[in-house]
């Protein structure tokens, strides 16, 4: 089974961050912006497919590159019911999506805004300190 899904954009935190930043005025510096991400969501291609006797397994594509996968399955076959499993493979599929999204559009910026730096500067998206060392 190959079933080909359109992807709506969750509701989510990330409007409510967008709520907040607005009040706060700390919205006017660089930053990836939730319209961005969604409107790449949207362009997302969900392709389902059945694996085995009970596991669906569902991948989002962005131009034709998998960027997020996200699967249901249960212990019992008697218990499987496809419909069910393929809106839950889509439904963590489409969660994880999003949040890939966010990461790769946050390295992107980053990188731009660090392209004319040399090695030797600071980058100017730089941690204030080091958590883990």
């Amino acid at each position: 089974m190959e079933n080909k899904q359109e992807t709506q954009i969750p509701v989510s935190f990330e409007q409510a961050v967008e709520d907040d930043l607005k009040k706060k005025g700390k919205d006017q510096g660089h930053r990836v912006k939730k319209a961005d991400v969604d409107a790449l969501f949207k362009k997302l291609k969900l392709v389902l497919g059945k694996v085995s006797e009970t596991r669906i397994v569902c991948t989002a594509y962005l131009d034709g590159f998998a960027i997020a996968d996200g699967f249901s399955s249960c212990i019992d076959p008697k218990n499987f019911d496809e419909e069910i499993g393929c809106k839950i493979a889509q439904k963590n599929c489409s969660l994880a999506a999003y949040d890939k999204l966010w990461e790769f559009e946050g390295y992107r910026l980053s990188r731009s805004l660090n392209e004319g730096n040399s090695e030797k500067k600071s980058p100017i998206i730089a941690p204030k300190k080091t958590i883990i060392t």
